[in-house]
């Protein structure tokens, strides 16, 4: 209010200044002062039908209020007039403006505090849920370890066991192969024996015509000697607990055979054959 009375104001000092240059011949051959008033209608407030009263007064030589105010101060008062008028209704609006910008940016401003807000409580509820998958997650592996746990002394105890009786395994084979390795050695000292024996009793009757009389039986080689019987005997399924060169050494003594059965050693298993072919009479 104070700032539009303050334009009006202003606009009259002007218009009065202006007139007083003007018209300063015609006021010394009247000697009289004039006085020009301008009022804003009461309860004023800027708007497209504002309007102002323009009151006069003075001292003249008997002419009419309407005469003693100057035409053209009247035109250029009223020109101020609707400058000021103008600037006024445009403050007017420019306040509406911002008034209304202002609402707008109040209007986004709430807007996004509202999506701020329920985006706030989803990730409140996300993180709940969250929590709570966390915390069944965490049971679920306390629960396995516990498991795991008692499954590791549960089969640790069968481990052990089954160590303790390979032990008693291996102790049993150390046992089964120094028996064996005796029993092969009795054997091929036996064998031994007979081949020296065989072997003697070759040299013996090696010039002989005639065999010597009695009954006795000799180791044959292809046909028997006249007066001889040929008879065979043979072990082809015997077990052998190891058959390697050193338990096994296989070889013909003329007709007669001792190795493994097959080929080779090992070929259908660990089994050696016995066949001795002899002559007797």
């Amino acid at each position: 209010m104070w700032s539009s009375l303050g334009i009006l104001l202003l606009a009259f000092c002007a218009v009065s200044t202006s007139g007083a240059k003007k018209h300063k011949k015609s006021k010394e051959k009247e000697g009289n002062k004039k006085q020009v008033i301008v009022l804003p209608p009461h309860g004023h407030k800027s708007s497209k039908n504002s309007e102002f009263f323009v009151f006069g007064h003075g001292a003249g030589s008997g002419q009419s209020e309407e005469e003693q105010i100057d035409k053209e101060t009247v035109s250029s008062l009223s020109s101020n007039m609707v400058a000021a008028t103008n600037l006024m209704r445009s403050q007017s609006e420019i306040i509406q403006a911002l008034s209304k910008q202002v609402n707008a940016l109040r209007t986004a401003v709430d807007a996004q505090a509202q999506l701020i807000n329920a985006k706030r409580g989803t990730d409140v509820q996300e993180f709940e849920e969250i929590k709570a998958a966390t915390k069944n997650t965490t049971d679920i592996v306390s629960e396995l370890a516990s498991l795991w746990s008692k499954s590791e002394k549960k089969y640790s105890s069968k481990v052990k066991g089954l160590k303790r009786t390979v032990n008693k395994f291996e102790v049993m084979l150390e046992d089964l192969e120094v028996k064996w390795q005796k029993r092969f050695a009795i054997m091929y000292s036996d064998l031994k024996q007979t081949r020296e024996s065989v072997i003697a009793i070759k040299s013996t009757t090696k010039n002989k015509s005639e065999w010597p009389s009695g009954r006795y039986c000799i180791l044959a080689n292809s046909e028997c000697p006249a007066g001889f019987t040929r008879q065979q005997s043979f072990v082809k399924a015997m077990y052998l607990y190891a058959t390697t060169n050193k338990f096994v050494s296989g070889g013909r003594i003329g007709s007669s055979y001792i190795g493994c059965y097959g080929d080779r050693c090992g070929q259908y298993g660990n089994y050696g054959v016995v066949n001795i072919v002899g002559c007797c009479k």
